[in-house]
């Protein structure tokens, strides 16, 4: 709901404090719940959850908490530090991952309980095309993002060139829009003298679909510090592609069973990952098969998650 709409005059804060008024006052004059589910939002916005959380404390409800971002995780934030006092000790923290949930713990200590929550719920299995196999095949390597070199963008490029220099046939698609006009300018610097680089902008749709599909390898080197899980990586595992990857935040959880697929950091990543390419060509229909195997165990995972977390729920409206 979005009260403030049609009067763009109004600074945003205004509008923020209207919408959470209304929000706050809806929930006060609802009927009575032991439970109250709170999306935490980002910047200006988590001072509305603050709010949220002591109108539900205010009626003795029990407040579930879902977060979607690292950014108050990687630094501990004033208005988190708030909204963690304001929903109680018996408030229940929804995060993506174990190792997410972990982290929370630690930058602010008075939250007693956590619980996960995989974004890969949302995720239907994909069809799995065909790929290419063995030494004498062209390779094709994949990154979506909103394009920056901190997403990963000139490691993919890096890794790419890596792979021509030993003689390995290969494509790099790039999809997203760039973030900066240095990253652009580094992309069609690139693309200019090499037709294997191709710059795909924003797709969607069968489009996407098309990208997942065609991809060999997708590489996700991202060294953003407010990274969590990557909707674009079980995206390529749901179509048995795999993905190598930093191993940041979620990904390191979800990749855990694959280790060989997480490295520490961009460095690791443009050293070694043109290595693996190349010794694990002959191994190509095994690892699709594991990507595949992982997609559904996540997938089965978090289907366990969203159950307990029902049954947290559930019972309380009984």
């Amino acid at each position: 709901m979005n009260i403030a709409r049609g009067n763009r005059r109004l600074p945003q804060a205004v509008k923020l404090l209207r919408a959470g008024c209304a929000a706050a006052r809806i929930l006060l004059e609802s009927g009575r719940s032991s439970s109250t589910y709170i999306s935490v939002d980002a910047n200006k916005g988590m001072y509305l959850t603050f709010l949220y959380c002591l109108c539900a404390r205010a009626r003795s409800s029990r407040v579930f908490l879902h977060h979607h971002t690292y950014s108050h995780i990687s630094e501990r934030n004033r208005a988190m530090a708030w909204i963690v006092s304001a929903a109680g000790a018996d408030a229940v923290h929804i995060s993506i991952c174990r190792e997410m949930s972990r982290a929370l713990s630690s930058r602010y200590p008075k939250i007693r309980h956590t619980e996960n929550l995989s974004n890969i719920f949302h995720i239907g299995s994909a069809e799995q095309g065909a790929r290419p196999e063995g030494s004498g095949t062209e390779i094709v390597l994949g990154h979506m993002s909103r394009l920056s070199c901190e997403k990963g963008v000139q490691t993919c490029l890096e890794v790419y060139r890596n792979l021509k220099r030993r003689g390995i046939p290969a494509v790099l698609r790039l999809a997203g829009r760039f973030a900066d006009a240095k990253t652009r300018d580094l992309v069609q610097a690139a693309a200019a003298g090499d037709s294997g680089i191709q710059h795909l902008g924003e797709i969607s749709g069968q489009e996407k679909e098309a990208f997942f599909q065609s991809l060999g390898f997708f590489l996700f080197p991202s060294a953003y510090k407010n990274e969590t899980q990557g909707i674009v990586n079980l995206e390529a595992l749901s179509h048995g592609v795999p993905v190598l990857a930093v191993g940041r935040a979620c990904l390191k959880s979800d990749l855990s069973r694959q280790p060989e697929w997480l490295f520490a950091d961009q460095a690791a990543f443009t050293g070694r990952v043109p290595d693996y390419i190349a010794d694990n060509l002959d191994r190509y229909p095994e690892l699709r098969r594991n990507a595949a195997a992982l997609f559904e165990d996540l997938k089965g995972e978090s289907g366990d998650q969203l159950e307990r977390i029902s049954d947290l729920l559930v019972p309380l409206e009984a």
